[in-house]
């Protein structure tokens, strides 16, 4: 209901300031209505086909409404553009009167959001659309009340260039984040060298390579590796001992280690022992086998088991 008094209140006012917030109100009821539609995909169950759910689809509606909120924008300052060129008389009284009252329903709708779950990206890109359409209503609200002391009507167009250049600067950070995802780039704090690093920490480990670190969803990262640990090792027991430890000390859900004796450790020979007695351990690893590889790339792609 508020959306149409925010149209009807901008063209009767002459206000693109107040059409631009209307603009914003209409992305953000699309956005909110996107969001629960994508949380509820997410939470469907993982299939034969789909093994690792619907996770992306949050991912897929947040870019969505990143891109419609930076759509909105960019037609923002068009119009904007056309107000300054082609001057108009604004009702400064109405408009703010207007905007006051989107800011109250703006503000109410932002802070059920802040209440949410903010690492999900979903969440997120609902609540700056509606955070930006707080704003939207405050530089509204500021220039209808210059315009209605002063009769400065350029703040009006001017407001909507600063509404726009704000929700363009809030999208940022969400586009990157919902690309890296889509791109299977991994986290920042868990990236490949990361992972490497934390299976080499471990004593009976000599090498980890092939690393691959991805996300699938909202809180939820998945990694390969190829370990190699020392020879009187249990395969067995070192696959859960360090699925365990890369869960618990690193936060991956999704782990799938193809690990193997490093065969440049092998075990002392019977005649060997017979000519040198003493020698009944295991030969020591080479200096180089104890120091993890190289940083691999930190790109990833692997099945989940």
């Amino acid at each position: 209901m508020f959306l149409f008094a925010e149209v009807i209140g901008g063209v009767a006012f002459n206000s693109v300031a107040l059409l631009s917030d209307a603009a914003h109100m209409l992305m953000d009821v699309g956005a909110l209505a996107l969001a629960l539609v994508a949380a509820e995909f997410a939470a469907r169950p993982a299939s034969n086909r789909r093994t690792y759910g619907f996770g992306r689809v949050e991912t897929l509606a947040a870019l969505f409404n990143a891109a419609t909120l930076i759509g909105a924008s960019v037609w923002i300052i068009y119009e904007a553009t056309n107000r300054l060129i082609n001057p108009v008389i604004v009702d400064g009284g109405g408009v703010a009167v207007i905007a006051f009252l989107g800011l109250v329903a703006n503000g109410a709708a932002t802070w059920l959001l802040t209440r949410a779950d903010r690492t999900n990206i979903n969440v997120r890109a609902a609540m700056m659309h509606s955070l930006m359409d707080a704003l939207s209503s405050v530089g509204v609200l500021i220039a209808g009340g210059v315009i209605a002391l002063t009769g400065f009507a350029a703040i009006d167009p001017l407001a909507s260039y600063l509404i726009a250049a704000l929700s363009i600067a809030g999208t940022v950070g969400i586009v990157k984040s919902a690309t890296n995802s889509l791109l299977d780039a991994a986290p920042d704090t868990k990236d490949a060298a990361h992972v490497g690093a934390a299976l080499a920490q471990h004593p009976m480990v000599t090498q980890a390579h092939d690393v691959h670190v991805w996300t699938i969803g909202t809180n939820q990262h998945a990694a390969t590796a190829h370990v190699l640990v020392r020879p009187d090792q249990d395969i067995g027991d070192m696959i859960e001992e360090l699925s365990g430890l890369l869960r618990t000390n690193v936060g991956l859900q999704h782990v799938t280690l193809q690990v193997a004796h490093d065969r440049s450790l092998r075990p002392v020979r019977f005649a060997d022992r017979l000519q040198h007695p003493r020698k009944t351990r295991l030969a020591p690893p080479p200096d180089h086998a104890r120091s993890a590889p190289a940083a691999p790339a930190a790109h990833g792609h692997a099945h989940v088991h």
